[in-house]
């Protein structure tokens, strides 16, 4: 999906579109209308750094919790997704424990992101519960 989302402008927005659309069909399905765009993907000029980092990114201030979603350009056999719990200013006035998600757009990716995000959201869901569930449809191990 979007493979040359690095070489083409028009790819790089419609991809953009993807994922924005996919967080927004998350937060409405789960009722969740406080989240707003976070980190910046603007250089002073208001030109995109049109790098895949982030590609898409939201953040609920009430909660203090976010996403953050990474697109990587396929090379060699490089690990198709990619996710850990981190926290932004950690003991800072602004500290967010967010979600980070580093991936290869694929169907697979695309349907392993949704289902992180889609329990991310939930008021009830914890860091516990989310290290379970990365470990679960990644593969990956804590830390790794």
């Amino acid at each position: 999906m979007f493979k040359n989302f690095l070489k083409s402008k028009k790819e790089y927005r419609a991809c953009e579109k993807f994922w924005e659309s996919l967080c927004g069909r998350i937060l409405e399905q789960a009722g969740q209308d406080d989240w707003q765009d976070w980190l910046n993907k603007c250089i002073g000029d208001g030109t995109p750094f049109a790098e895949g980092d982030p590609m898409h990114s939201l953040v609920c201030r009430r909660r203090r919790r976010a996403i953050k979603i990474q697109q990587w350009e396929k090379i060699g056999s490089v690990r198709k997704l990619w996710a850990e719990i981190r926290v932004f200013d950690e003991g800072g006035e602004f500290e967010t424990t967010y979600l980070e998600l580093r991936c290869v757009l694929t169907k697979e990716t695309a349907s392993i992101a949704e289902q992180l995000f889609s329990e991310w959201v939930k008021e009830q869901t914890t860091e516990k519960r989310m290290q379970i569930l990365i470990r679960r449809l990644t593969g990956q191990r804590k830390g790794q």
